[in-house]
């Protein structure tokens, strides 16, 4: 099986009542919320469809530089398997639970989301 490749984000910002985190802050909110399945949009939380969670997050360096790593996964719920006949002319389709996630891995490198102000100055 081919492993999946991690996510780069260089611009990313985590932000608490409109402030951007440091590092440290990221993993901390990263650690407080791993495993609390969220909905990742208007219409699923109004549908109460909270099927994503984080899970792993981690401090990580990346070719030098202080890196934060976590996988974002996903609840499967159903998934479509598919039988053919003897022949091959015909398939079958059949949706069958899955308890399972689907994960993404993500690694942030936090200096890399530092904008310098009007004045020249990180932020």
């Amino acid at each position: 099986m081919a492993r999946p490749r991690p996510f780069l984000l260089c611009r990313n910002q985590l932000l608490v009542d409109d402030q951007p985190l440091d590092a440290r802050g990221q993993l901390m909110a990263l650690k407080e919320l791993q495993g609390q399945y969220v909905a990742v949009s208007a219409a699923a939380e109004r549908n109460k469809n909270r099927d994503s969670a984080i899970f792993r997050p981690r401090r990580l360096t990346a070719d030098k530089e202080p890196a934060i790593a976590w996988s974002v996964g996903r609840r499967v719920g159903m998934r479509v398997t598919v039988e053919p006949d003897r022949s091959g002319a015909t398939l079958e389709l059949k949706a069958i639970p899955d308890t399972g996630i689907h994960c993404s891995d993500f690694v942030v490198i936090p200096r890399l989301a530092e904008v310098p102000s009007a004045r020249g100055q990180k932020s």
